[in-house]
């Protein structure tokens, strides 16, 4: 009968202890929710930006014009600017003419609302990114076209 009795306060103490243990693991994870920084890894802290720039800041880059959605598998109303940055797949921004954009595809200035743009183009394209319902996008400035490499 003793040893029921020492083996049943055996097992209630550790009851007893591993409730505190895991009270305290318990706090320690939801404290540890509540700042995540923390929980910084080295993976985390160097995860790219979903955005190229900063939004509202000027914009520069060179790439390939296109106007294919490719959301629905066909040519767009819209025209986007596809370029690379280093270590980072291609990255694609939609591009938003204003009447005060200028494009220069031949030797003279003219404003883009006048220009033909052809898809696949080389350019440069300058402005400033922008946030249009949490979708950036380039107000452009000025377009510059690439001379042909044919």
């Amino acid at each position: 009968m003793k040893k029921n009795l020492i083996f049943i306060f055996t097992i209630f103490l550790v009851m007893i202890f591993g409730a505190f243990y895991f009270s305290k693991m318990a706090a320690n994870f939801i404290d540890t929710k509540e700042k995540p920084s923390t929980l910084l890894t080295p993976t985390a802290a160097l995860t790219p930006t979903p955005y190229p720039d900063p939004l509202g800041e000027n914009f520069s880059k060179t790439g390939v014009l296109t106007n294919f959605d490719s959301k629905k598998e066909k040519k767009g109303d819209s025209w986007a600017l596809v370029y690379e940055e280093q270590g980072k797949p291609a990255l694609k921004v939609e591009l938003s003419f204003s009447p005060e954009s200028v494009c220069s595809l031949s030797q003279e200035d003219l404003k883009c609302s006048a220009v033909e743009l052809p898809n696949g183009l080389r350019v440069k394209v300058e402005g400033v990114l922008t946030d249009k319902t949490s979708e950036p996008y380039v107000l452009v400035t000025r377009l510059s076209a690439f001379a042909s490499d044919n």
